[in-house]
């Protein structure tokens, strides 16, 4: 989000000569490039990146919630000053799923960290360069019949289940609650992405499509994958938590990054359920303290579940540590 732009200023300038490899905007969607726009306008800033992740209109030729294409155009503008690194990973090309859908996996040049592409599909771009192009044509017209007209607006999580039931339910019965899956097409552009270092796995799930990212897992591993933190995709929405997403992709601490104030289903009691399911004793990190991060700290105990609660400090955000395992050092 823009307003978190300085917090992002600090956390640079408190790491004084620290090389920053890499910066990844996952999509166009106004709270994932916005911040990113105003952090980029200063140069001096833009220029300590080694490489900056991020699909513009020049990337979506692939056959060889408002969209923000507006702030994309901005964005490509200010990259494309001297001294900047654009997707030098890839060649200057699309970051995405090979031409078959197969992750594509890149060593970060310093600190040797691996990065496995788990979304966006070659397919998944293509939708998004049809609806950028028909966005420019309508620029202009008004906001309401320009989602209407294109079908930009994302489908709304179902109510939550757990704050309407006159009955508390159980874990088990939130997370067998039949929902709807994410059809939005800047959603299914998202770049998402497992980083792993120093013996440590976390997988960043951006806003992406459960079925993209289980059908790139599929290519990885026939098993589960799993993960020490998992950055919930689409802030925890239950149309992109699926419990097959769930099983696929375990994980011993669950983010869910979302101050809960837009979509008050962001993030959905049932999602939460779905990850609870496979890891009864995992820990929910959230980086505000939200309505959401209240339930489930505030929750009845439940026989079989022990996870943990932790809440971001208001606007101090939330830090998350990850310990070396014995003879693993973290440089």
């Amino acid at each position: 989000m823009a307003d978190t732009t300085g917090r992002i200023k600090c956390v640079l300038d408190a790491s004084g000569d620290a090389v920053w490899e890499l910066l990844v905007v996952t999509h166009i969607d106004l709270d994932h490039i916005g911040g990113t726009l105003s952090l980029l306008s200063d140069k001096s800033i833009a220029t300590r990146f080694q490489d900056i992740w991020f699909n513009g209109r020049q990337h979506l030729e692939l056959g060889r919630e408002s969209m923000a294409v507006a702030e994309g155009k901005q964005l490509a503008e200010l990259l494309v000053r001297d001294g900047i690194s654009w997707n030098e990973a890839f060649g200057k090309d699309a970051v995405c799923l090979a031409a078959d859908d197969a992750p594509v996996c890149k060593t970060l040049p310093v600190s040797k960290a691996a990065i496995t592409i788990l979304s966006p599909s070659p397919k998944g771009l293509a939708k998004l360069r049809q609806l950028w192009d028909l966005c420019e044509e309508r620029e202009g017209q008004k906001s309401e019949k320009h989602a209407k007209g294109t079908g930009v607006a994302a489908r709304q999580d179902e109510p939550n289940v757990e704050v309407l039931s006159a009955v508390p339910l159980s874990i088990a019965e939130m997370a067998e609650t039949k929902t709807s899956t994410d059809g939005s097409v800047t959603n299914g552009s998202s770049i998402a992405f497992i980083f792993e270092y120093a013996g440590f796995r976390i997988l960043l799930g951006a806003d992406a499509h459960p079925g993209v990212l289980l059908k790139s897992a599929a290519k990885l591993s026939q098993g589960t994958l799993s993960f020490d933190v998992f950055k919930l995709p689409h802030h925890g929405s239950s149309a992109n938590v699926t419990m097959r997403l769930a099983q696929k992709l375990p994980a011993r601490r669950y983010l869910l990054t979302t101050d809960g104030e837009r979509h008050d289903t962001h993030p959905s009691d049932i999602a939460i359920a779905r990850a609870l399911t496979v890891t009864p004793d995992a820990e929910l990190l959230f980086n505000y303290p939200n309505e959401a991060s209240k339930r489930w700290a505030n929750r009845p105990s439940e026989r079989g579940y022990r996870f943990k609660v932790r809440a971001g400090e208001g606007e101090e955000g939330i830090r998350v540590r990850l310990d070396a395992a014995p003879g693993q050092g973290v440089p």
